[in-house]
């Protein structure tokens, strides 16, 4: 009778238990980068500087410790 028991809680449970299971299949972070050489003024005077995706300072990329990432860069830049 208990074994019967003990199978039907541990049938219905499993399933919880291995949804809270952590996979390392996760997808990715990704991110894009476009960096361009412009006239911009962030301190109130133009002058041609490095943009990154059109932006001074450029986006913040939050992650976290142990994240896998993937960063696509294109660099549309008169030099390199």
């Amino acid at each position: 009778m208990w074994s019967k028991q003990i199978l039907v809680t541990l049938a219905w449970a499993a399933p919880v238990i291995l949804a809270a299971v952590p996979t390392n299949q996760s997808r990715p972070k990704t991110f894009e980068l476009t960096f361009t050489w412009e006239k911009h003024a962030p301190d109130g005077y133009e002058k041609e500087m490095v943009l990154t995706n059109g932006q001074f300072p450029g986006p913040v990329l939050e992650m976290t410790h142990g994240d896998d990432i993937e960063v696509t860069v294109h660099n549309n830049m008169p030099f390199n």
